[in-house]
């Protein structure tokens, strides 16, 4: 039903109001992203200053309302009063996940109850499980950012925009029922399964979404990537999307990008954020590296001795639980040297790390490797994993446990539900260790695939 989608008049002025309304959420985001609008080509003085208002804002609320950073900042020898620049920030060490992890009940704010705040949890490319809070205000700037960065690729309110991502198990779609498909018809939006990219499903993919015909798809880079070379593979041309594609969670390599825009015809644009924080960086027009959202965060850079460093990002939104020079995990290099497209400010010109295995069962379906990264979500008893796919039946599952949180039934847990993706015929061997070490790269794998 309405499988070819709304008219994006009536998605844009009725179906999207419809949505979100309560609380006055929609008439928030609308606001926020009139100003991001406004100051899309301002001047980088102008963007600086803005960015410098919000993050003296946020420094002065961490100190006076959440203990953890009451202490650091005493320590540290840091007054937001006397902060004149992002490079002030240098004197707080970086916060690490294990920081995060051992802190987190006293970096949430004493003026924000917790019950007011949402719960996230990431694995993120570090398989290092983090449960952290974030708030009304952080959302609206998030949700409003990604409306911002669809339009950078094209993407009109209101018109239709499918998703190859993360998407709920059949079980969790039951449970959402009427309401979520009502939600998805009236914003013309359409959810395709990135963790299930067999051959019969990637088909009945190309046959939906010819249906629907979508404007812009935002997708897993690997997903989209494998559904690409499918495509051509089966000399399959699609009339989709209208506009573009738009590549988040995985490193997009040039030869990724070549075979998509060969698959598709449109142009690709990538994108690169994380839960914890949000939307860091997306591509223009230009496609010369990502503009790094500088309203809404302060990234900087450790320096390396081949140009690039790991990233510490503080978003300035998120005042239930301020991260502040948080330690992402993801190496890249920034150029301040302004874009040809007019905008201001700093891009992300490399990135690297952030690459999920796609895993094979012995049906031929292909699962994509962040689909163990959400299994692992919320499990506090798991400090971090690395799960490695030896055979088509043989798999090595490595636990570093969080002990204060353990539980033993989590093993049958994960064995259950590893089970059910890989058939009662997989071997799998689960050694508890003290840690997992990364790769010659420098970069942590939290899944490998070897078939």
């Amino acid at each position: 039903m309405f499988e070819s989608g709304l008219p994006v008049w009536f998605s844009r002025h009725v179906g999207w109001s419809m949505v979100g309304s309560k609380g006055g959420f929609n008439r928030d985001v609308a606001g926020v992203l009139a100003q991001r609008k406004e100051t899309e080509f301002a001047s980088l003085e102008d963007m600086r200053s803005r960015q410098l208002q919000k993050l003296v804002k946020l420094l002065k609320h961490a100190q006076a309302h959440s203990p953890y950073y009451t202490d650091l900042f005493r320590t540290a020898g840091l007054d937001p009063d006397r902060v004149r620049s992002v490079a002030d920030l240098q004197v707080l060490p970086p916060l690490s996940k294990t920081d995060l992890i051992a802190h987190r009940d006293r970096m949430v704010s004493k003026r924000h109850a917790v019950a007011d705040l949402s719960l996230n949890s990431t694995g993120g490319s570090t398989g290092l499980t983090v449960n952290f809070y974030q708030d009304r205000n952080w959302l609206i700037h998030q949700v409003s950012g990604g409306q911002f960065f669809d339009g950078m690729a094209g993407w009109r309110k209101g018109a239709r925009k499918a998703y190859l991502w993360g998407a709920p198990s059949d079980n969790d779609r039951a449970k959402e029922g009427w309401k979520a498909h009502l939600k998805s018809v009236l914003t013309n939006t359409r959810l395709y399964d990135s963790f299930d990219m067999s051959p019969a499903r990637m088909a009945q993919y190309h046959a939906q979404l010819t249906a629907f015909r979508p404007e812009v798809m935002v997708c897993y880079a690997g997903s989209v990537h494998l559904f690409a070379q499918y495509l051509l593979e089966q000399k399959l041309q699609p009339a989709y999307p209208l506009k573009s594609i738009v590549t988040s969670a995985e490193t997009l390599t040039p030869a990724m990008r070549a075979t998509i825009e060969e698959a598709f015809q449109v142009p690709v644009f990538d994108r690169y954020g994380s839960r914890e924080v949000g939307a860091i960086g997306a591509e223009c027009e230009v496609h010369a590296g990502l503009h790094v959202n500088e309203l809404d965060m302060v990234v900087e850079t450790t320096q390396g001795s081949d140009g690039h460093g790991e990233f510490l990002v503080t978003n300035l939104n998120n005042f239930g639980m301020p991260l502040i020079r948080y330690r992402i995990g993801d190496v890249g290099q920034i150029d301040a040297a302004p874009c040809r497209c007019g905008r201001p400010g700093a891009r992300i010109t490399r990135l690297f790390g952030r690459s999920s295995d796609f895993f094979t069962n012995a049906e031929g379906r292909k699962i994509h490797g962040e689909y163990f990264t959400h299994l692992f979500y919320g499990l506090e008893g798991v400090a971090r994993f690395q799960l490695v796919q030896e055979t088509l039946s043989q798999f090595h599952l490595k636990i570093v446990r969080n002990m204060g949180h353990w539980q033993d039934r989590t093993e049958t847990f994960l064995r259950d539900e590893l089970r059910k993706v890989f058939g009662d015929a997989m071997q799998l061997q689960i050694d508890y260790v003290d840690s997992i070490p990364s790769t010659a790269s420098g970069k942590f794998r939290f899944t490998i695939s070897k078939v």
